[in-house]
């Protein structure tokens, strides 16, 4: 287009498809401005932790995406170390990232609503039961639990981008941990809640896992911790906080 420099780049939000020139969204801050189809079936977790929109577009400009329906509908299971399904819990939904509370009574998960909308909901694991934990038009996605139990670090869309929030277990808003103009997709924390490990994509090289320093809950300034021209994603901070494990391709 010769009006905006760019070519036109289409984006998932949720279950719906956006699309913008691409000289409008831009790599950090992607600003979608016009609705392009709706119901997009989320399957797996890519490098963001989320699930991933099944669909494909062409230079031609004709699109392929597969539909979400009631059937694609999801389980949380429970599995033994040998892979062996022990038991479900509560009932199906177009589930992504759950993580069990410390103190192991509480699943946190990212749930997509009717409208393609993403929330968190806290699941009573011993109940079977789950309960709204955000709401709103904003989505808020890739939940961790703090050290403590008490509360809930994720990713929320308060002001555009997908920027880093934290909620309380009694409060009624996520309030704003760290923002900037690229989007960030929290991975992990330290034992000691002192870290925090997320994906970001790169200006210059593929998508990167940054390191987040927080001291008394306030965050700092952010660094690379691993950047290369592969993708590096989903990092997981071990129970001890010695070791980290990651996603990458860069073996093929």
């Amino acid at each position: 287009s010769e009006e905006t420099g760019g070519s036109f780049e289409i984006v998932a939000t949720g279950g719906a498809l956006h699309g913008g020139f691409e000289g409008l969204l831009g790599i950090g801050g992607m600003q979608p401005i016009y609705p392009v189809a709706e119901d997009v079936r989320l399957v797996g977790a890519g490098p963001t932790g989320t699930s991933l929109a099944v669909f494909s577009a062409s230079a031609a400009g004709v699109l392929a995406y597969q539909q979400e329906t009631a059937a694609d509908a999801r389980r949380l299971v429970w599995r033994d170390r040998e892979g062996k399904e022990i038991g479900a819990v509560g009932d199906r939904a177009v589930y992504a990232a759950p993580r069990i509370s410390p103190r192991g009574d509480l699943a946190a998960v990212q749930v997509a609503g009717e409208d393609g909308g993403q929330d968190i909901w806290l699941v009573d694991l011993a109940r079977n039961v789950r309960s709204r934990f955000t709401s709103g038009a904003d989505d808020e996605i890739a939940p961790l639990w703090w050290p403590d139990g008490r509360s809930v670090v994720m990713g929320c869309e308060l002001k555009g981008t997908v920027d880093i929030c934290r909620k309380d277990l009694t409060s009624s808003e996520p309030q704003l941990l760290y923002e900037s103009k690229t989007d960030k997709y929290p991975g992990s924390l330290s034992p000691d809640g002192r870290l925090l490990l997320y994906g970001q994509q790169g200006a210059k090289t593929d998508f990167d896992i940054w390191l987040l320093p927080l001291e008394g809950g306030r965050a700092q300034e952010p660094r690379p911790w691993l950047q290369t021209q592969f993708i590096e994603g989903l990092p997981r901070i071990s129970p001890d906080g010695r070791l980290v494990a990651y996603m990458s391709n860069e073996s093929g």
